[in-house]
């Protein structure tokens, strides 16, 4: 039988959780903590997901615990994520991709094109007139790669990607904590901030993170009756923002899911609310991982149990893939009409059935028409009224400075490359400079002076050459040793399908022996690369 094991993995703000099961079974588990990233900051990284170090922190931890460095499915921070509840009038299935496109705008302030998103379509019944319910999930592509490129270049593949808060509603409904069928808000609080989601029918439909960051001074206490009233203040705020923005049933009651929770500050706080709270440890959901208390593994955990929990829907951001129930949204049967001894009066009802529909069809048909030229002429805004050539003229210069800006240098490939070079390192090499030269080896056009206006022939690709020379040194106390070392090192690296694919040159520019400050002489040497 083949293997069914799954590393979830949840990118939290202290560090990475990460937890291999094999279907419902955890095997193994472990945290990429932060902290030392955060108190030896790099100069010029404004990430964590650029520090080099974190890479090669999560490659030791993957080989230290013997993960499976297979499948990933992985659960993505609240903080990123962005989650719209909307209501569309009732149409076909394949009709429904296309409003959910034009009506997100008015909900999302980003453009589509920037964002990774996915959505379910749910029927819903409003005064007697059936509409589509779309709850919708997105993150923007810079914020998505920024998780997913690090676990690339660790060789991990993402094949399932979702929000947090979905991940933990998939562990308590596997645990028969709570029901799909009920509201339920589950809130997780931390030392300094908090998380709110309103869940049912199996899905996310309002989520807020919060801070419970203080800055009075408490001179009696030490300012725990502070953070109880922001916590129970910020509860009451989004369960109201919910009851407002939301029609259909309220919530039901409140999940509190952390370690070490004082069940009596919930019960104040059901009180505070007029809801039942019920407190749940993540040692619950984790059984064997008593250990292990983070709510990260929770979530971990989660998301690696995607597809065994049908109850609750797969958002699965990595695919964009949509899961459409083919009940919820099935098409209204037929009309029949039965026969009848009266079918004189049956053929005039038909008649005008058929004249009623034709009316209502056609008059569909150019709202629709309609709607769709005012989506164009908005679209257009000031173009709307050029002619074909003039429109030609612009897309021709438009398609000019595309080519062009596209072509300029603005990220190169240095660091991956640095990367593979440094992983064939012999023991005993060590660099101790680099140096990349770019060339510009395109013509360079003169705009006459006093032109106003740049043309299509004013702009062209830019080409560019780059080297790289790369200086270091070798020790191993024998000359003859070292001189042979380098060579042998500069072999490996001009017969490394990666690099063979950036440089067709790669040799060595200088070597000679030189005296190192420890009085003990050392092989100096650069390689060039072109």
């Amino acid at each position: 039988m083949a293997s069914q094991r799954k590393l979830g993995i949840y990118w939290g703000s202290a560090g990475i959780n990460l937890v291999e099961i094999n279907k419902d079974v955890i095997l193994a588990s472990a945290i990429v903590p932060f902290i030392d990233l955060d108190s030896n900051p790099l100069v010029g990284v404004m990430d964590r997901s650029e520090d080099l170090r974190l890479l090669e922190l999560f490659q030791k931890t993957l080989r230290s615990h013997s993960f499976s460095v297979g499948n990933a499915f992985l659960s993505l921070p609240s903080k990123d994520i962005i989650v719209r509840w909307f209501v569309l009038p009732w149409v076909k299935t394949d009709e429904i991709q296309g409003l959910v496109k034009f009506e997100a705008k008015k909900y999302i302030p980003f453009p589509l094109e920037e964002l990774v998103f996915n959505y379910y379509p749910s029927t819903i019944n409003k005064d007697g007139v059936k509409q589509i319910g779309i709850a919708l999930t997105a993150i923007r592509k810079v914020h998505y790669e920024r998780y997913t490129n690090l676990l690339i270049q660790a060789g991990v593949n993402v094949v399932f990607s979702e929000p947090s808060a979905m991940s933990l509603l998939r562990s308590l409904v596997f645990r028969k904590i709570i029901s799909t069928d009920e509201v339920t808000a589950i809130l997780t609080v931390r030392e300094d901030s908090g998380e709110i989601a309103i869940v049912s029918q199996g899905y996310v439909k309002f989520i807020r993170d919060f801070s419970l960051r203080t800055t009075q001074p408490s001179p009696i206490d030490d300012g725990t009756e502070i953070t109880k009233a922001k916590l129970f203040n910020e509860v009451r705020m989004s369960l109201d923002f919910f009851i407002r923005h939301n029609a259909g049933p309220e919530v039901k009651k409140v999940v509190a899911v952390a370690a070490g929770l004082n069940h009596s500050l919930f019960d104040l706080m059901g009180e505070d609310i007029a809801l039942p709270v019920q407190v749940v440890d993540p040692q619950l959901i984790l059984e064997k991982l008593s250990s292990l208390p983070d709510i990260g593994f929770v979530r971990a955990f989660g998301t690696g149990i995607s597809g065994a929990v049908p109850a609750v829907i797969d958002f699965n951001l990595s695919e964009g893939e949509i899961k459409e129930d083919a009940k919820k949204t099935e098409v209204t049967k037929a009309f029949s009409i039965p026969s009848s001894v009266f079918w004189i009066a049956g053929v005039i009802f038909v008649l005008a059935g058929l004249l009623f529909l034709s009316i209502y069809w056609t008059g569909d048909q150019l709202q629709k028409k309609e709607a769709a030229r005012k989506e164009v002429a908005e679209r257009l805004g000031k173009y709307v009224d050029m002619t074909k050539e003039e429109i030609d003229v612009k897309v021709d210069l438009y398609l000019k400075k595309s080519a062009a800006i596209k072509s300029v240098p603005f990220k190169s490939a240095v660091t991956s490359l640095m990367i593979r070079i440094v992983q064939l390192l012999p023991k005993g090499v060590w660099f101790e400079d680099v140096k990349v030269v770019f060339k510009d080896e395109s013509p360079l056009v003169v705009v006459p002076q006093g032109k106003k206006k740049l043309s299509a022939e004013d702009y062209y690709v830019v080409k560019t050459s780059s080297s790289m020379i790369l200086y270091g040194v070798a020790s191993l106390n024998n000359t003859n040793a070292e001189f042979e070392l380098i060579n042998q090192f500069v072999e490996t690296l001009s017969t490394d399908p990666e690099l063979k694919k950036r440089f067709t040159t790669i040799k060595i520019n200088e070597i000679k022996e030189k005296e190192s400050g420890l009085n003990q002489n050392v092989t100096a040497f650069s390689i060039e690369f072109k």
